[in-house]
């Protein structure tokens, strides 16, 4: 991943709709400060960040996120077996379909970033 800036980040995102203001979760790695589970828990309200600071090594690093019923849980791992939660636990009110993805922000207004994924499971 491009480090265009210590909070630039790349994971997996869940979204109510495409809209900016969505409700959402995300659970994602940063350039250079940990592991981030961010999430919008009602339409147009701030997102908020859990972080943890569990050292990543790249490339070695994977991301997980779950949902049972409207409890949605952010993971992380640095060899893709042994999974440690990011954060704690959210309820949050999500339709039953979602938009599902990999998302990717350089939190730099004058700068793009790039990441790799691999092994995509839905």
């Amino acid at each position: 991943m491009a480090n265009t800036n210590i909070d630039a980040k790349a994971g997996l995102m869940a979204r109510a709709s495409l809209a900016a203001n969505s409700v959402m979760a995300v659970s994602a790695v940063t350039a250079a400060d940990g592991w981030r589970f961010t999430r919008r828990t009602s339409t147009g309200a701030t997102a908020v960040n859990n972080k943890s600071t569990d050292p990543v090594v790249y490339p070695n690093t994977w991301v997980r996120l779950t949902r049972v019923g409207n409890t949605i849980t952010a993971y992380h791992s640095t060899d893709g077996v042994t999974w440690v939660m990011t954060g704690t636990p959210q309820a949050i009110t999500l339709p039953a379909t979602l938009y599902i993805g990999m998302a990717v922000s350089s939190h730099n207004t004058t700068a793009t970033t790039t990441a790799q994924f691999r092994n995509f499971q839905g």
